[in-house]
């Protein structure tokens, strides 16, 4: 994270972008998580959890964007200009949608599996986001980009091995709520 930042130098910029590039975006993201949705419903066992848990992960990314934006017009309107905006109903209906999706991944195999993926996506979903269509800058000269993507794809790594560690559960709920009835 620290590579990205440091090379990336990440600054805010005007939200008051493209309202095209906001709906493409997320568009794109509920779009996506619709499909890997679809392919975790029909896929093995051991995929199907990962899949959901990508799926939730790009929903919570744009769950933050739409939340910042809504941030941002509660401010500058308070409560009248917050629930006269799409914005904070779409925060709640991509909060509950993924929760439903993570805690089905959670349900279906160990922690483990799902977890890191969901831990990854996030974030991910959430540059692309501000970028994309909440106004934020990034670098983009060749080394910054290096660093950057060197970064994104340290964090990636870190998530998956530490969601590999033998200290992370190895059972699915599932299974630890057999014990705990027969216990």
């Amino acid at each position: 994270m620290t590579a990205f930042i440091v090379a990336g130098q990440p600054e805010g910029g005007d939200m008051a972008s493209d309202p095209f590039r906001q709906w493409l975006i997320i568009g794109v993201m509920v779009g996506l998580a619709l499909l890997l949705t679809t392919c975790a419903k029909r896929s093995r066992l051991s995929a199907g959890p990962v899949l959901l848990a990508v799926a939730a992960g790009l929903l919570y990314g744009v769950q933050d964007a739409l939340t910042r934006v809504s941030g941002q017009r509660f401010a500058e309107d308070g409560w009248g200009g917050l629930f006269t905006m799409w914005q904070p109903y779409g925060v709640l209906l991509l909060g509950v949608t993924g929760l439903l999706l993570v805690q089905s991944a959670f349900e279906t195999a160990p922690l483990r599996m799902s977890l890191p993926a969901l831990t990854a996506a996030q974030p991910l979903a959430g540059i692309v986001c501000g970028v994309g269509f909440l106004g934020d800058r990034l670098r983009t000269d060749a080394g910054a980009l290096a660093w950057e993507a060197a970064g994104l794809a340290g964090i990636v790594v870190g998530v998956v091995l530490l969601g590999m560690h033998p200290a992370m559960p190895c059972g699915s709920a599932g299974g630890r709520a057999g014990v705990l009835q027969q216990g």
